[in-house]
């Protein structure tokens, strides 16, 4: 018999809970000593990035970034990465054993991020900041800590690409991950217009025009549409509220036009409009896709890298931002700016090294540790002019050939401040920094402070294990592949009935405590933007 992934997750919790690896209380943290080694000779901590198209490796003795970061703080670096589709199954393991590395980084997006902090594992990072480096605190955004600290006071999870709103200038700006580009060329052949998206029957009939056109390109057969996360980015286009006029979190899977939405993205993939391997493909499966050309329109998180190789082969294939499909009703979009971050990582309490990897963490966060591991070496892979980066020739072409990361060493962001990141990187000068930077700007517009919705996951055993189940509850893949509009509503029904009666609401209500609280501490009685600004 195979592992039992979900298995394992309620068996952990059980575990958990019973206090048998709780630990979780000031008082009750294991004891934290000084262990730095006094001849100052490095130290050796395992990484674990639990992200499975991270290819990172770390070499000190090529890499000229991690060079210096092992010399900065005399740590080295053995960088381990998840591999596969059963990823997941390997920290249920570490967990379940009490094998974890010194510092693993999990994405805050999957459940898995939330077993990580509700295991007992790893330690607050006020323990370790007051017995360590107290003056770290006055470097790290308030906001921060406040979203992501625990009923009990801890605070595990150190985030990744969080927009403190204390951090931001007024020359910054909120980037989204839900964005929609479009390929110019072909919009141009075929009379389709940016705002043609505005609508979904003006999406629709777009879309039509691609696949009744039979164009190709290079040989091969165009992909109408491909949106990321089962459609999720059209659905968050139609800025289904949040909460409720009183106030109060809701759950949108109970809209009416949440069903509305999931009917449209049914249609587009029954006639062919929208790719089905949004199901089955990988990352890089679909990199590639976007790579050979084959993609009109695409929703989600942009596949930069992708989109860059296929401008610097044909210029003409650009990619350019479409207005985002608004509900019916023509309200405004709204999406979220993913202003708590990206990943959270996470200091085991079995290291033997706690005060090196804070003395680490404190570093990569640093100003000076921002521009290293951003933009590597001024005067070698880059020079300050007017206050921002300018990168040189020497590093330019290293990009251009693909010897960059193995000679200089490839960005690493497991501490990275965007805000600062933003204020100091060269403008844009090349015309693909030029096509990314335009759809970035674009999409700002539509971004709102999602900071007061971020919630954590309660530890009470009925309410935490049917959060983790919602995704098999309410399953949105078997809705989207319905053969018909009446089966859609069908699977739908079925789908809400099982999320009631596996007591789903009580979720909500434990959210929605955690939610007024947000909302208090940030000073404000309403959170959805609708309510503060108009929907022109």
């Amino acid at each position: 018999m195979g592992f039992n992934y979900r298995m394992m997750i309620v068996c952990l919790l059980a575990f958990c809970l019973t206090g048998c690896c709780n630990g979780v209380h000031h008082q009750q943290e294991q004891q934290i000593t000084h262990d730095m080694d006094a001849d100052d000779t490095l130290v050796t901590v395992d990484w674990y990035i639990h992200l499975s198209n991270y290819r990172r490796s770390w070499n000190p003795d090529t890499s000229l970034i991690d060079k210096i970061i092992s010399e900065k703080t005399g740590v080295n670096i053995n960088m381990m990465t998840a591999y596969g589709s059963n990823a997941d199954e390997n920290i249920m393991k570490m967990l379940a054993s009490d094998d974890t590395p010194d510092i693993i980084t999990v994405d805050r997006y999957y459940d898995i991020f939330h077993v990580v902090q509700n295991s007992g594992k790893f330690h607050d990072y006020n323990t370790l900041i007051d017995t360590y480096i107290p003056e770290f605190r006055q470097e790290i955004p308030q906001s921060m800590i406040d979203t992501y600290t625990m009923d009990n006071g801890d605070w595990y999870a150190f985030i990744s690409f969080f927009n403190a709103p204390e951090f931001m200038g007024k020359d910054n700006y909120m980037k989204t991950n839900n964005v929609c580009v479009a390929r110019q060329d072909i919009m141009q052949q075929l009379a389709i217009k940016p705002e043609d998206f505005r609508t979904e029957e003006g999406m629709y009939e777009a879309l039509v025009k691609v696949k009744e056109s039979g164009m190709t390109y290079k040989g091969k057969e165009l992909i109408p549409f491909i949106s990321l996360f089962n459609g999720w980015g059209i659905i968050e286009y139609a800025s289904i509220p949040l909460e409720d006029q009183e106030g109060n979190l809701i759950m949108i899977e109970k809209s009416p036009e949440y069903l509305d939405r999931l009917k449209f993205l049914n249609k587009l993939l029954r006639e062919g409009l929208m790719s089905y391997d949004i199901f089955t493909a990988t990352d890089e499966q679909i990199q590639e896709m976007v790579k050979e050309g084959r993609v009109f329109c695409f929703n989600g998180t942009l596949p930069r890298a992708a989109m860059a190789a296929l401008y610097k082969e044909d210029p003409s294939a650009k990619y350019v931002p479409v207005e985002p499909v608004r509900n019916p009703d023509g309200r405004r979009p709204y999406v979220q700016s993913g202003m708590a971050g990206w990943t959270g990582t996470f200091v085991s309490k079995n290291t033997e090294h706690p005060e090196a990897i804070m003395k680490l963490i404190q570093y990569l966060y640093s100003e000076e540790g921002q521009m290293l591991t951003s933009f590597g070496v001024e005067g070698v892979t880059y020079e300050i002019v007017d206050g921002r980066v300018q990168y040189t020739q020497v590093a330019i072409e290293a990009k251009e050939d693909g010897t960059y990361d193995s000679t200089y060493g490839a960005e690493f962001w497991p501490m990275l401040e965007p805000f600062f990141v933003q204020k100091m990187q060269e403008l844009p000068v090349t015309d693909v920094d030029r096509m990314f930077h335009d759809i970035d700007r674009y999409f700002s517009q539509f971004v709102y402070n999602d900071l007061p919705f971020v919630t954590m996951i309660p530890k009470e055993a009925s309410v935490y294990s049917t959060r983790l189940q919602k995704s098999a509850l309410f399953d949105l893949t078997n809705i989207l592949l319905a053969k018909s509009a009446e089966e859609v509503e069908q699977a739908y029904d079925k789908a809400l009935e099982r999320l009631k009666q596996s007591g789903y609401d009580d979720v909500i209500n434990y959210q929605n405590i955690i939610f007024q609280k947000n909302k208090q501490r940030a000073n404000i009685e309403r959170a959805w933007p609708s309510y503060h600004h108009d929907n022109e």
